[in-house]
């Protein structure tokens, strides 16, 4: 036949307090990891809206030399003043 015995409440509080420790700990990893997956949302939008970034700045990148080659091919070799919008053509070298 067992046999009951009672332990202190000293005993019984660390073991108490052990289990809530265990308890908050687990609440914790549970908010850190949810913390986590929103992080990593977020990291992934980021590289996401970085990657269409410079998707668009490639294509404004050939845009503009497809503008140049066709400002080139129209007024020859020059100068653009955008402000202003003039196409300053270079003078030929004169010969003495």
């Amino acid at each position: 036949m067992s046999e009951k015995i009672k332990i202190t409440e000293s005993e019984l509080k660390s073991i108490r307090d052990i289990q809530s420790g265990f308890q908050q700990t687990k609440d914790q990893f549970g908010n850190l990891y949810i913390e986590k997956m929103a992080i990593e949302a977020a990291i992934k939008a980021v590289a996401e809206k970085e990657n269409q970034l410079q998707s668009e700045w490639i294509s404004f990148q050939k845009q503009e030399n497809e503008v140049i080659e066709s400002i080139l091919k129209t007024y020859g070799e020059g100068s653009l003043d955008v402000k202003d919008g003039y196409f300053i053509r270079e003078s030929p070298p004169k010969v003495p």
